[in-house]
């Protein structure tokens, strides 16, 4: 059976049919994408570092430790 593949998604998952999950908090960040591709390390750039110009957003908690 072909299935066309339409803006990157391959067709329906039987996942989503589930009815107790909820696709968000239902799967983990595992450790390849979260560690190796980078998301950890930018994360915590957003947070701490003051030189990316993130001193006045609301996610800049860097003044906040010691």
């Amino acid at each position: 059976m072909f299935v066309p593949q339409v803006n990157g998604i391959k067709g329906f998952s039987l996942v989503l049919a589930l009815q107790h999950h909820t696709v968000i908090p239902g799967y983990v960040i595992d450790y390849m994408h979260g560690a190796l591709l980078g998301v950890t390390k930018a994360l915590l750039l957003l947070w701490f570092s003051p030189s990316k110009d993130n001193k006045g957003k609301d996610f800049f908690i860097g003044d906040k430790v010691s």
